[in-house]
């Protein structure tokens, strides 16, 4: 079952990489100050996924490591 925790927090923190990649990409492919205000939304909602899998996968990987 450790196995199976840890592919999970590796394959989640692949998963908040690429989200983090997506939403920085997205901005500097136009920059900040040229963007507009759908683009910024979609990167601050990248970069919110990001955190939230992060957080989530942070929070599984702790509570299996307990138990």
């Amino acid at each position: 079952m450790a196995w199976l925790s840890m592919l999970f927090f590796v394959i989640a923190a692949i998963t908040a990489v690429a989200l983090t990649g997506r939403g920085f990409g997205r901005l500097a492919d136009r920059g900040v100050q040229r963007s507009g205000l759908p683009v910024i939304l979609r990167s601050v909602a990248s970069l919110a996924g990001a955190a939230a899998v992060a957080f989530y996968a942070l929070g599984c990987w702790g509570s299996s490591a307990r138990s």
